[in-house]
Parts: C-alpha cells; structure tokens; sequence
C-alpha cells in the first residue's frame, strides 16, 4: 500500500493513519486559500481513520464466547421465541405442535451430535421426554428434522444453543403453571437439560476474539435455523410411518 504523503498544498496520497488525518485538520490554517477545504478533508479522513481503528480494536478485543454467541445470534433467537412461546403457552393442540417441534429438531441434533460431539460435550438425549409428552396428548411422534450444519463449525455452539433452551424452558413451565397447565411437562422441567448448560458454561465464559468466536457462531447459528425451518416448513404437518 502506497505510504500516506501530505503535498504543499494539502492533497494528500496513500491511506491516512489516524494521527496523520487528525494533522491535516490542524494544518489547515497554513494552507492559504485551500484551508477551508482541507480542514474538511481532514476531519473527513480522520473519521474514515477512526471508524478503521475502531473496526480492527472491536475485531481483536477478546470477550467470552458466550458474550459472542449472544450478541450475534439475537435476532434469530429472539425470532425463535416469539414464534415458539405462544405454543407452549397455548391450548393442547397448540402445545402438542411445540413439542413435536422440539422432537423433530432434537431428534437431528442428537443424531448429529453423537458423531460429532467430544463426550464432554454430549448432549442428553430429550427425545424419550418428549415422545412420553406427546402420547400423553394423543399425538404420534413427527418425523426427524432436516440440519443443515455447515463444515468447519465449533461444536461449542451446538451446546450453547441447546443447552441455554433448559432457561428459557424453566420460564415456561413456571407460566404453564401459572395458568393451569399442569399436563406433559416432563421436557419443559428435565433437570439433566440444566446440569449439562452448568457443566458447558466454564468452556463458554473463555475469552475468545469476533474471529475466534465465528465457528461457533455457524454452529448456533444452523441449531436456530433448524429450529425455524421446523416451525414454518415441516413437521406440524410430517408424521413418522
């Protein structure tokens, strides 16, 4: 890259380092007639030099895993929830859809995880829950859903989004029984759900840089996916022979 060069006449060339765009604002005094243009240019470049070294300090700062997960996966989260709250909170047949949501998604995602997941990381298995669940409902099970995992992904990003679900199923069947709804709730109140986000926080509490943290954002990323595609696409609608 051509080094940056300031000229008698306040043009410049090559790419301003952020001291060096906050000096050409300063010079313009000097610069005769042109000072009212290159004081704009200079605070213009210096914004540009700013915006580049807030770019690359936000790219190196190390957050926990967690904290990136979080931040760049709210707006599907937060999609999923709202569509899937009304159902658990909903009447039986509402509810009954929610979970053969659940069962078709984690029927995958257990699949899938048995392959590719350490032992460490193994998550335990909800479907024998949500099967019970559903005949207590009189609903046969749906079928498995479709997981699109892209390669090269953190598998800590399957476990963050699976086993954070444990909270936000605790605040529902709290609010099921708030409302009466005392039937199938074996999923929603599975201590093993909760146990195995305790046992995985201390891997997602590490510092890890945006860069470090983008396998494991694919990876939460695919689980949420899945989740939404079961909801609009299939298995309300997809019964297993």
């Amino acid at each position: 890259m051509e080094s940056p060069v300031f000229t008698g006449n306040c043009s410049v060339t090559g790419q301003l380092s952020l001291q060096q765009s906050f000096e050409l604002f300063h010079i313009a005094p000097v610069c005769g007639a042109k000072s009212k243009f290159a004081a704009k240019k200079g605070w213009a470049l210096f914004g540009q030099a700013k915006g580049r070294e807030l770019h690359s300090m936000t790219q190196a700062r190390a957050e926990t895993l967690r904290h990136h997960l979080k931040l760049h996966t709210r707006d599907l989260h937060d999609r999923l929830d709202r569509s899937l709250a009304p159902l658990a909170l909903g009447d039986d047949a509402e509810y009954a859809d929610f979970l053969k949501i659940q069962f078709s998604v984690r029927c995958a995602i257990e699949d899938w995880a048995a392959g590719n997941l350490s032992d460490g990381l193994q998550i335990p298995s909800a479907l024998a829950n949500l099967s019970s669940d559903l005949a207590d409902l009189g609903v046969p099970l749906p079928a498995c859903a479709n997981l699109l995992m892209p390669e090269r992904i953190d598998p800590l990003g399957v476990a963050w989004a699976i086993g954070g679900s444990s909270l936000g199923n605790r605040t529902m069947v709290t609010r099921r029984r708030r409302a009466g709804l005392m039937k199938a709730n074996r999923f929603l109140t599975d201590p093993a759900q909760a146990e195995y986000f305790s046992r995985v926080i201390p891997s997602l509490n590490r510092e890890v840089t945006a860069a470090e943290a983008r396998p494991a954002i694919k990876a939460a990323k695919a689980v949420f996916n899945c989740y939404l595609t079961a909801f609009t696409d299939g298995p309300l609608l997809l019964e297993a022979a």
